[in-house]
Formats: structure tokens, C-alpha cells, sequence
């Protein structure tokens, strides 16, 4: 990710990434799901919208939340992974997920076979989408925990 400035005095962060649509059977279970881990815990903000039945932003990211299509398969994304700003909050995170009522499926641990610092913890959301929290030492501007 590289900051750009966009205009005199404005820092825009320029991701690859603009936005990921998750699709739920039950979008009231995700939204309050995504609420307590995207605004209790990663510092993202509820954002208003037409299109989507939620919507959260922050980071250089946006996530919605959309009601699942007929015929459409729930948990149908392999795994989404969220970006922390250092390893510490990648160690915090278990505790502050079994108090919030988050499933931990793989401790937080170095993954070699991912890159020399890709250190990451595993945990289930609703319908059980498998959901990462990553540090990797790249810097996006963002300040540690």
C-alpha cells in the first residue's frame, strides 16, 4: 500500500483493494458480528448506505454487507484477511475475541511459508467465514497500537 497525496495539505491511501462484499443468510447476526470487530476492535467506522444492508470503513478499506442471492452459496469467500498494525494487536486479539464471543481457530503464529514476518491469527465468523488478522512488517502509514 503506498500513500499518495491527492491534493495540497489531503493523504490518500492507494490500495488495491476499494471494497469486498460479504453476502449472509442472517445480515442482523454479521452486522452485529462485524460491528463489535470492525468498530470494538480495529478502529473502522459505520458508514451510510443505499446499497448495502451495512457498510464499515476505514484503513484503506471498505467492507459491505449484503443479504445472500437465491441460490447463492453462504460463506462463499474462502477467507478475508484484515490488516494489523503491529504484531502486538495480533496477539491482543485472542482475548479481546473470546470476550466479544469470537471463535480463536489457530493462535497467533509466524507463517514462513507466507513471508519472512507474516504473522497472523485465525478466527470464524458468522456462517462460518474464515477470517484472518495479519501483521506484515509493510507500513501503510497507519500508527501501532
Amino acid at each position: 500500500m503506498e500513500l499518495v497525496s491527492a491534493a495540497a495539505g489531503s493523504v490518500v491511501i492507494n490500495s488495491i483493494i476499494h471494497h469486498l462484499g460479504i453476502a449472509l443468510v442472517d445480515v442482523r447476526t454479521g452486522e452485529e458480528f462485524f460491528d463489535r470487530l470492525f468498530l470494538g476492535y480495529l478502529g473502522m467506522d459505520k458508514e451510510r448506505t443505499t446499497e448495502a444492508a451495512a457498510a464499515w470503513k476505514g484503513r484503506g478499506s471498505r467492507i459491505c454487507l449484503y443479504p445472500l442471492r437465491v441460490g447463492a452459496v453462504p460463506g462463499a469467500l474462502q477467507h478475508l484477511a484484515f490488516t494489523a498494525r503491529s504484531a502486538g494487536e495480533v496477539d491482543a486479539f485472542p482475548a479481546w475475541a473470546v470476550r466479544n464471543g469470537i471463535v480463536i481457530t489457530t493462535a497467533p503464529r509466524l507463517y514462513l511459508e507466507y513471508g519472512a514476518d507474516y504473522y497472523a491469527v485465525f478466527f470464524s465468523g458468522p456462517e462460518r467465514l474464515r477470517l484472518e488478522l495479519v501483521y506484515l512488517s509493510e507500513p501503510d502509514g497507519a500508527q501501532a497500537l
